[in-house]
């Protein structure tokens, strides 16, 4: 049971008016004392000092006139950085309760104290009262001194806080998700999108001999431009849609469509059954339909964490119009590290296909994820493995079964001032891969611009 709901909003936003209040009566006093007629305006904050970082680094380099810094306020600063040490002490020894008395202690004497109230609101959060860590994630967002460029950041913790009240309600209520909708638009370079190989000649292995045929190169850069679609619906509905083109010689019009619904069945571990068809820049197409199986999922044991995707298990049908290939999948996918967070994120996965056609079954494995490397870098890593259960080919390599590595990385520059109520992202990425077989290893790199914004 959590605690009760308090309105944690009107007080916090109150107290910080106060403390605003007195900061211009202190200011006003110290300057008729001194004869000053010019002072920096009190309700603005010091121009080197970031509301996220902690106090303590900036106190040192606060301007040390009485006008910007008067002795009660400085008083009162040092002993909100006081307390606030010590909840990070508390908070390392897990001692929660302990923690949050102190950083509501250091809001009390320094109500601006941002770092502070982004730790208390991922407390509260994790000790059952996410509403009240959606409330002070919003008193600094509606704050008008919190600079832009981290506006993004909050509005990702406070999508985290509607993760944790939605999961808060759906152990004692029937799970009604929040409808969402997310749109995508990327513009960009690639100097490979077909994904042609890096080989230069193809060996043929016959019973008498080998013979080597030279291959021409079919690398052909060009511009991309890609559009995304995801949306939720309340009672568990989703719809992803993705249409791409390329300028690339060779490329066709690619797109992808998955829809995912629930069968009603599994209770607190629910069954979804989703459809999709996609086609690549390379005309390939494949149609693919499977059962999700969710595991029970579990509130995230660390303040500072999110919740964690769970075990997700999939039995899956395919099939490759082109090749002739078809079969079945099995799959299983999991959030790692378990315990994400805003700063650190990924997903685990591995699979096992097996197929009837033209190329043999396979066994990958995978992980992708992200890092949020500054307040405004982000870096995305992918890597992934294959190996064959039989051999490819017999002209290639004596049928020796095929292996693949796979790598990804995409350096992400997040642009502060949104554009049409998104956020704009520059992005430079690059891929190879690696094979036994050179004929199917090759490499690509290029640069992005990117457009995303998301409705709840």
């Amino acid at each position: 049971m959590g605690r009760p709901t308090r309105d944690v909003s009107l007080k916090w936003a109150l107290q910080r008016q106060r403390a605003k209040l007195v900061r211009v009566a202190l200011a006003f006093t110290c300057a008729a004392a001194t004869g000053l007629h010019a002072a920096t305006n009190p309700l603005e904050p010091p121009a080197n000092v970031s509301p996220l970082e902690p106090a303590t680094r900036a106190a040192p380099e606060a301007d040390p006139t009485p006008a910007a810094s008067p002795p009660a306020l400085e008083s009162a600063r040092q002993q909100a950085d006081a307390a606030y040490a010590q909840a990070m002490q508390a908070l390392q020894q897990q001692q929660w309760l302990q923690a949050e008395l102190l950083l509501e202690r250091a809001l009390m004497f320094y109500p601006e104290h941002a770092e502070a109230m982004l730790q208390l609101a991922l407390l509260l959060a994790q000790r059952d009262d996410p509403d009240s860590a959606k409330a002070l994630i919003q008193v600094l967002l509606d704050d008008p001194t919190t600079p832009p460029e981290h506006r993004w950041r909050l509005r990702a913790l406070l999508g985290s806080a509607h993760a944790l009240s939605a999961l808060d309600t759906s152990q004692t209520t029937e799970v009604r998700l929040l409808p969402r909708t997310v749109v995508k638009w990327e513009l960009g370079y690639s100097h490979n999108p077909l994904g042609a190989t890096r080989a230069t000649e193809l060996v043929l292995t016959l019973p008498e001999s080998e013979i080597t045929v030279p291959l021409q190169p079919r690398r052909s850069q060009g511009a991309i431009a890609q559009l995304q679609l995801y949306h939720r619906w309340t009672d568990g509905w989703e719809l992803q849609a993705a249409t791409q083109a390329s300028s690339a010689t060779d490329a066709r019009a690619a797109g992808r469509f998955t829809l995912v619904g629930p069968t009603g069945l599994g209770g607190h571990t629910p069954i979804h059954w989703t459809l999709s068809a996609q086609r690549a820049l390379d005309g390939a197409r494949r149609h693919a339909a499977s059962l999700l199986w969710q595991a029970p999922s579990n509130p995230p044991a660390q303040p500072g964490s999110t919740p964690g995707l769970p075990l997700v298990i999939g039995l899956g049908w395919f099939e490759e119009p082109q090749s002739g290939r078809r079969g079945w999948t099995v799959r299983a996918q999991k959030a790692w590290p378990t315990a994400p967070t805003i700063d650190q994120q990924g997903l685990a996965w591995t699979e096992y296909e097996h197929a009837q056609g033209a190329a043999p079954s396979a066994v990958r494995a995978g992980w992708q994820g992200q890092w949020l490397l500054a307040p405004q870098w982000r870096l995305h890593a992918s890597a992934s493995i294959q190996a064959d259960t039989d051999g490819y080919s017999p002209l290639l390599a004596n049928n020796k079964s095929r292996r693949l590595l796979t790598g990804a990385l995409t350096l992400e520059r997040l642009l502060a001032t949104p554009i049409a109520g998104g956020q704009l992202a520059i992005g430079l990425h690059g891929s190879q891969r690696w094979s036994n077989l050179p004929l199917f290893a090759w490499k690509d790199y290029g640069l992005s611009l990117q457009w995303q914004r998301q409705w709840r």
